[in-house]
């Protein structure tokens, strides 16, 4: 699959479009869970983009244990989400995926939106400050 990757020294292939269409950005979250049997973030983000339709990146995104918790903005043209991962086995959900209506834009930062059971690392956030 071709693809055109946005990259930068120590981070390669972490966002882009692929020969389909499918556009990937994606936000770093800290929830404070890190997984070291998870796929690291920029491995997913390649696979991501190998992935001919929107369906089936979403699919892999679900599918696949994160190292770290991450956002993903995804779209072909015609839909989008955000999908939302993390790294945490206490969650029920590990993966929530919000669809983002047609005509209409999506709002992403690097603290969870969608999320309800995920939060920002509670050590970094005011009125604790960070260390």
């Amino acid at each position: 699959v071709g693809c055109v990757y946005l990259t930068h020294p120590g981070v390669p292939a972490y966002m882009g479009v692929n020969e389909f269409g499918v556009s990937l950005c994606c936000f770093a979250f800290d929830d404070g869970s890190k997984n070291p049997d998870g796929c690291p973030v920029n491995a997913i983000c390649r696979e991501v983009l190998a992935k001919p339709t929107l369906a089936e990146a979403v699919a892999y995104l679900k599918s696949v244990p994160s190292a770290l918790p991450e956002g993903y903005i995804l779209q072909d043209g015609s839909a989008g989400v955000v999908v939302e991962t993390s790294s945490c086995p206490d969650y029920a959900k590990q993966c929530v995926v919000h669809h983002i209506p047609v005509g209409s834009f999506a709002v992403e930062t690097n603290d969870p939106v969608y999320h309800e059971c995920m939060q920002a690392n509670p050590l970094c956030d005011p009125p604790n400050g960070c260390p």
